[in-house]
């Protein structure tokens, strides 16, 4: 059925609900565009469905359902939203994401237009609860914010969109799930801060051959609570993007063999790790001098401290990076 179906996953939420919601109750969708607000409730242990229940506005002009998921983690909520959908067009907006008033009815107008579209991303631009980390602005990204493109229109087959505010045509997620396709990696579970499962979906779309979009006005406000917005909190997001990057590492090498970029002599596992680990060193190079000359110490030695735990994962998970290779090279999903 023709329409958006907002997917809000929420795992104890009671407490960030009602401004997410009230900024979702002002949507401003044009008459005939049909809507609704899926709440999953994830394995929550306080008053989370409730909380939705009475702050939704009764005379709101989109319908809001509550759904249970007793499997704790991001991707079985999200998993959940999908099967609980009622229409086409799916927007996974998080517990702390807040839409601008056009949202829903640009996420909705850009897949219309667009049919090869499967993917579309936005603009999320930080809030910092009380007040910013003097680092914080310079290290907002991976706490999915910031532009994802130079502009608006279809991008590279090689981006990714983080999956805050995504926007995904629902027939394609079908289609590529009933040709096989299965994530390797998973969203946060509880506190534990597992990532990549945005980023993979992405890169699946690209090798089912579909288009990927992203449009700076489509604008959320992302919410960040004062315990996220501490340097513990982002070397933990910056360790555990370690080990999903073997996995994403996997899907890149096959999309650039889907486009014919990258020459077969080059795609050994020892040349990869060899890449991966001079890449980190590179990178920590060209950064680290330039977060001393700021002050931030901690945020140097964490670059350096990410070298040899990149040549850790690979050297002790290297079979995971083989088999999913492996597993890439025969998914009927794939079209190369």
């Amino acid at each position: 059925m023709t329409g958006v179906s907002v997917i809000l996953c929420c795992h104890n939420s009671a407490r960030r609900l009602p401004d997410t919601l009230l900024h979702l109750s002002r949507q401003m969708v044009p008459t005939g565009i049909e809507w609704e607000v899926v709440v999953v409730d994830n394995a929550s242990t306080d008053n989370t469905a409730e909380v939705a229940g009475k702050v939704w506005p009764q005379d709101a002009k989109a319908a809001l359902r509550l759904v249970p998921q007793p499997i704790a983690g991001l991707s079985h909520a999200r998993e959940k939203g999908v099967e609980s959908a009622r229409y086409d067009f799916l927007l996974f907006c998080d517990d702390d994401n807040w839409l601008d008033p056009n949202y829903v009815a640009r996420a909705h107008e850009i897949l219309a237009k667009h049919p090869r579209v499967a993917l579309a991303g936005g603009w999320g631009e930080p809030v910092v609860e009380n007040k910013s980390p003097r680092w914080f602005a310079d290290f907002s990204g991976p706490y999915g914010t910031g532009p994802q493109g130079a502009q608006a229109g279809v991008v590279s087959p090689l981006m990714t969109f983080y999956g805050a505010g995504a926007v995904v045509r629902k027939e394609d997620y079908l289609q590529l799930k009933s040709e096989g396709f299965r994530f390797f990696l998973s969203g946060r579970k509880g506190k534990k801060l597992t990532t990549g499962e945005d980023r993979e979906l992405a890169y699946a779309f690209s090798l089912n051959g579909k288009e990927l979009y992203y449009d700076p006005e489509m604008k959320f406000r992302h919410f960040i609570p004062k315990e996220r917005a501490t340097f513990g909190y982002y070397r933990r997001m910056m360790q555990n993007c370690v080990p999903a990057g073997l996995v994403l590492q996997a899907y890149q090498l096959a999309v650039l063999s889907r486009i014919g970029k990258r020459s077969p002599w080059k795609n050994s596992y020892p040349w990869i790790l060899t890449m991966m680990v001079v890449s980190q060193i590179r990178r920590a190079m060209e950064v680290s001098l330039g977060y001393l000359a700021k002050g931030y110490g901690r945020h140097f030695l964490l670059e350096w401290a990410l070298v040899p735990q990149t040549l850790w994962v690979w050297l002790s998970r290297g079979r995971e990076f083989v088999e999913v290779r492996k597993a890439l090279s025969q998914a009927a999903y794939v079209r190369i």
